[in-house]
């Protein structure tokens, strides 16, 4: 098994958080430039899907790469917190970070039974991250997170992570400096000796249950969580209402489960009977992986084409599909392939031209299923 591909197993849990929720969006931030100077580029404000986390980290691999500690909602809301966490860095004394790292996990384990979630930073620190049973808002997790580190005397203790947007690297990605190129890996919070990802799972590590925290007088502000689901790689709805596609594809110009570039496109090829060749390829994946037939989409091109052949147009499409030619089963195209081809009204989604309808319709199960395997496999944007 290759190194992404474990890489993607492991990420797709670490993203999803120890609630297993497939639902969440998270802020990814990355370095670009790390090499070559001591501040390069720093790309924040990134709320994305892990798969979308995912084909970045694989573009920019000798980068640094971080994730948000806050979650998001389909919709980019911030949803709240699911664990703490600590960094402990020491520039003149790595030693110490980790003692002061050992300190603090041993701590927690015997004053609350808890078992933290250790990773070495790559470099010269130990981030810890305190898992919680509950969702809580900034102001029960500022709470917390004094709480839990106010019996120790903790030098090496970063307080500026007690930050409400704060982003953690994300292990098993390189720390990069100018002078300097490690891989960030968690390690076993008893030893500190490193573990294989392919080993992580949140059900090793015992969350903090916050009711038995006496200093937590106030009533704790935060969100109660059902269940944990079962994690399904590309799987899970958002708690909106989805709602059904309009059966006739010409339709669509108004509807706003489609993405506003392929209302566009719709709407163009109906007013005026042209297309041009990338406005043809996106619509007619787009259509194919939101579940719309090739007769259905043969049929639109019939209506409105003014250069309609029917011969020409039934190969192209069944092309499309994967049934002539290469027979490739080719994925709706990106919103960086839409930029790259002059085809993007800048919406914001930045992800993939399909899923913004799967955040919002009603799309056969399989379809999407085999879509995200598709992705994983190719690493291509989305």
């Amino acid at each position: 098994m290759s190194f992404w591909s474990k890489f993607e197993e492991f990420f797709a849990k670490w993203f999803c958080g120890p609630r297993g929720d497939p639902n969440v969006y998270r802020e990814h931030a990355y370095t670009i430039g790390a090499a070559e100077s001591e501040k390069p580029k720093f790309s924040r404000n990134n709320v994305v899907d892990w798969l979308s986390a995912t084909t970045k980290i694989k573009e920019l691999k000798r980068e640094n790469h971080y994730l948000s500690i806050l979650i998001y909602d389909p919709e980019a809301r911030p949803v709240g917190y699911r664990y703490l966490y600590y960094d402990f860095d020491c520039e003149e004394d790595p030693e110490r970070a980790r003692r002061e790292a050992m300190e603090f996990v041993k701590n927690v384990a015997d004053r609350y039974g808890a078992v933290p979630v250790v990773y070495f930073s790559g470099r010269k620190g130990y981030g810890v991250l305190v898992v919680i049973d509950q969702t809580i808002d900034f102001e029960t997790y500022r709470r917390v997170w004094n709480i839990l580190r106010a019996p120790l005397t903790l030098s090496t203790l970063d307080p500026k992570v007690l930050d409400a947007r704060r982003v953690h690297r994300i292990p098993y990605t390189y720390n990069v400096k100018p002078d300097h190129v490690g891989m960030c890996y968690l390690v076993d919070p008893r030893t500190f000796k490193k573990i294989r990802m392919e080993d992580f799972d949140w059900e090793n590590y015992e969350p903090l249950k916050l009711g038995q925290i006496k200093d937590l007088i106030a009533p704790i502000a935060g969100f109660s969580v059902p269940k944990p689901r079962t994690f399904r790689v590309g799987g899970g709805r958002s708690s909106r209402k989805l709602v059904s596609l309009p059966e006739d594809p010409a339709e669509l110009d108004k509807c706003e489960v489609a993405p506003p570039c392929i209302r566009n496109i719709v709407q163009a090829l109906k007013a005026g009977g042209e297309l041009d060749h990338y406005q043809r390829l996106a619509l007619v994946w787009y259509l194919k992986w939101v579940g719309y037939s090739k007769e259905k989409v043969i049929d639109l091109f019939r209506r409105f084409a003014t250069d309609f052949n029917e011969k020409v147009t039934t190969y192209q499409v069944e092309y499309a599909y994967g049934e002539r030619g290469k027979r490739e089963d080719w994925l709706a195209p990106s919103c960086r392939w839409m930029k790259e081809h002059g085809l993007c009204v800048e919406c914001g989604w930045n992800r993939n031209i399909a899923t913004y309808t799967y955040a919002r319709a009603l799309v056969p199960e399989e379809l999407k299923q085999r879509f995200f395997e598709l992705v994983r496999k190719r690493s291509i944007g989305i």
